[in-house]
């Protein structure tokens, strides 16, 4: 637009010139006034030129900058990664534009792995770094020990380092705590670097209709028993002939049962030391054969040798003692001169509304189903929305030991305690029970703050879980038989 100005201008002195030379001279002064404005249009078009001369050194500064900055840059690479490639940086700047950091841009993700199992307890912790073609199936599955099926749609994670010995559990995935929204075979597509994975054992539901809290519950007690057995054997102090047969019991419901570890050798010592009492204290006898099916092979001479001698049917040996010399029996192997008699006195024998009568059942119902069949209408008059309270030792109000006696003889019989005819103002045997547990140290208590019964109420509760279980799991409940 100057260019074009200063043209018009010229030409119009020139044009002005020529009307001068005309002999017009009344004009002089508005041709001095153009040739001040010529003048001042030079000093500008001569400013411009300057400007265009320092944009240009201002663009090779700002370009010689730029050069200097990406060596630098370089540099700091190469120190911050001496192996690497230096391509892919991620630079920070402080307040006054200088380099305050450098990371390697990568793909690259280190991400946690964490299993629970159905305790809710945290089994393992695994850092798993990706590369750009790893997958966490594969780095996982190199790491742990995963149970998994090939399904349609990808891997199925069945357990992960023995979380689950229950096939109505399946291991849930979530990602910062939240459910993952992929499979393991496709998780890799929503996890960033830092992320956490955590795998859970979850009911499954939709596959097992007829299972409600209680059952879950259920699982969770006998499981964590199961995995603390030996701390639990300690603590108590006693080694219970019920839990012993039951504990061996786990077998059919998957656990991977080591009996052994249930009893400490300090226990087992005291009771070795005292082997010449087995062949006139019963109690001493069914703490050896506890032992004897918790691994201790040991004492099968022993067991068998008092199993084998003559019992005095009307002697020393109460009725209930002859329903456990019958079960014995059973578990060993082995028949005594008075096998016949004990058979014939435990058929002649009544059967009451105590827990005397529930272990009988557990002897006679193997050798007279028939008298014992219609036994679960012989107990229900007992049952009270807190348990079952008549017993054989004295104890006039509802409590542990007794409830777990009669659900070991309703497993005994083939039938579920938990059926609505059992029910008393909507509650069950099995919810009853578990009223007695303590979620504080996992225990069961007679009654509130009981220490005495200890011994006998944990026991013995497990064992009638445990016989429950295998009744649901359409398995033999009585946990005395062979």
């Amino acid at each position: 637009m100057r260019k074009k100005k200063i043209l018009f201008s010229v030409l119009g002195l020139g044009a002005l010139f020529t009307l001068a030379s005309c002999g017009d001279n009344s004009n002089s002064e508005e041709i001095e006034k153009l040739k001040q404005e010529i003048t001042q249009l030079k000093e500008e078009n001569e400013s411009l030129t300057n400007d265009k001369e320092a944009l240009t050194n201002d663009k090779t500064a700002i370009t010689d900058e730029k050069n200097q900055l990406e060596e630098e840059v370089d540099n700091l690479s190469k120190v911050a990664y001496p192996n690497k490639d230096n391509t892919n940086c991620r630079i920070s700047l402080d307040e006054f534009n200088q380099i305050s950091d450098i990371s390697k841009i990568s793909n690259d993700k280190d991400v946690i792995v964490k299993t629970y199992d159905i305790d809710d307890e945290l089994l393992s912790i695994y850092k798993i770094s990706l590369g750009e073609n790893d997958t966490i199936f594969d780095k996982f599955t190199q790491l742990a020990d995963v149970e998994y099926t090939n399904e349609s749609w990808g891997p199925y994670v069945k357990s992960i380092d023995g979380m689950i010995n229950d096939d109505k559990y399946y291991a849930s995935i979530f990602v910062n705590d939240s459910y993952a929204n992929n499979g393991i075979g496709s998780l890799d597509q929503e996890l960033n670097d830092g992320d956490v994975v955590t795998f859970k054992p979850e009911f499954n539901s939709y596959s097992n209709p007829t299972y409600d809290e209680v059952d879950i519950k259920v699982d969770k007690i006998i499981y964590n028993y199961y995995k603390h057995a030996k701390e639990y054997a300690n603590k108590i102090g006693y080694v219970d002939y019920n839990l012993a047969f039951a504990y061996k019991k786990l077998e059919k419901l998957g656990y991977d049962v080591d009996t052994r570890t249930m009893y400490s050798k300090t226990i087992k010592s005291r009771i070795v030391n005292n082997e010449n009492n087995f062949s006139t204290d019963g109690s001493a006898f069914k703490t050896a054969l506890a032992y004897y099916c918790g691994g201790f092979e040991e004492l099968q001479d022993t067991i068998s040798n008092f199993a084998n001698r003559d019992v005095d049917i009307n002697g020393q040996w109460n009725e209930t003692n002859l329903a456990y010399y019958y079960n014995t029996e059973q578990v060993v192997g082995t028949n005594c001169n008075d096998s016949v008699s004990i058979v014939n006195k435990l058929k002649s024998l009544t059967l009451g509304m105590d827990e005397t009568s529930c272990m009988i059942v557990t002897a006679l119902h193997q050798i007279d189903s028939e008298k014992c069949k219609n036994f679960d209408q012989t107990l229900k008059p007992g049952f009270t929305e807190n348990g079952f309270s008549y017993s054989a030792y004295g104890y006039d109000t509802c409590n542990c030991s007794s409830t777990a006696q009669a659900i070991l003889a309703f497993g005994a019989i083939g039938k579920n305690i938990r059926n609505d005819e059992y029910k008393v103002n909507d509650k069950d045997m099995i919810e009853a029970l578990l009223s007695y547990y303590s979620e504080e140290d996992c225990l069961f208590y007679d009654y509130d703050g009981d220490v005495y019964n200890l011994q006998y109420a944990t026991p013995q509760a497990i064992s009638a879980l445990i016989s429950y279980k295998l009744l649901k799991a359409g398995k033999s409940s009585n946990i005395y038989e062979a």
